[in-house]
């Protein structure tokens, strides 16, 4: 599990300050926090102030500021502030309305750039190392149990059916009860993908510690680098974005955490390009016979 946003994937727009604080806000301590909500709540403002007024207005010392700003990842306030400065220059950062009351258009317009701006924050709170290490666990894994509810059951599909024309041998039912008979059955050397945008959903965390004490190897894919299921969980891949909130399971947050499990799976894919090859091959001419 990592400890820290200190090795973001080293992409074009690394820039996603507001993203880290999302990602991290859930597990900094009050003091911490009081300095995140501080920048989130007037990120302009921050960026025209010292660390003196940064620490007046959220209520508490200027050492505070530097510590919540090296638990971000950076070296300090002042790397913070001019990072916050690049990304609300228009480095990576895309402004959106509330679509609410809006024309057709201007909603499309507003949803397409919300989803833009969340896949574009994923480098700002994933960890190359985590990522890395999910990609040889997959490669390599005798079986894969993907799993979670609600929202994320079209993620779970999805994710099962590309796994499984890539070759791998994947379970992604349905229902939580099957999810979690599948997680009761794997080993060591197989592996638990559990997919959750807050990461407190009781059911998929109890899947994942199934898992776990079954004694597979357990990855994450989630919104926020401290919750329930990254405490259960080996590698934990974190599609933070600043669209959400930790209560809300938006849509935004779904295009995130989708672009890093396309991403894991293409990279196993090339992993063993002989494997996907033949497996590909065989799948091709099964979906031939279905097209007129």
């Amino acid at each position: 599990m990592p400890e820290s946003l200190t090795d973001p994937v080293s992409l074009a727009d690394s820039t996603a300050v507001l993203a880290r604080i999302n990602a991290a806000l859930p597990s900094l301590a009050q003091s911490d926090a009081a300095v995140a909500q501080t920048i989130l709540a007037d990120p302009e403002r921050v960026v025209a102030q010292s660390i003196t007024e940064v620490a007046e207005a959220a209520g508490t010392s200027a050492s505070t500021v530097v510590r919540c700003s090296k638990r971000l990842g950076y070296t300090g306030f002042q790397e913070l502030r001019l990072a916050l400065a690049r990304e609300l220059g228009g480095v990576g950062r895309l402004t959106t309305s509330d679509p609410r009351g809006d024309t057709a258009r201007e909603v499309l317009e507003s949803v397409l750039a919300s989803q833009l701006e969340a896949v574009r924050s994923v480098p700002a709170t994933l960890d190359l190392a985590q990522f890395e290490a999910a990609v040889t666990l997959l490669a390599e894994a005798g079986s894969v149990v993907f799993a979670g509810i609600g929202a994320n059951l079209g993620l779970v599909q999805e994710a099962g059916y590309n796994a499984r024309n890539i070759g791998l041998a994947v379970a992604a039912p349905l229902d939580v009860h099957s999810q979690q008979t599948a997680a009761s059955l794997l080993d060591a050397g197989d592996a638990c993908v559990a997919i959750s945008q807050t990461g407190s959903s009781r059911d998929t965390v109890t899947t994942q510690t199934i898992a776990r004490d079954a004694g597979a190897t357990t990855v994450a894919v989630t919104g926020f680098l401290r919750s329930p299921l990254t405490s259960v969980s080996t590698h934990c891949l974190v599609a933070g974005n600043p669209a959400v909130t930790y209560e809300l399971d938006s849509i935004p947050s779904r295009a995130a955490m989708k672009a890093v499990l396309d991403s894991l799976l293409i990279a196993v894919a090339f992993r063993d390009r002989s494997r996907t090859d033949a497996v590909w091959e065989r799948v091709t001419a099964v979906q031939l016979r279905n097209v007129y």
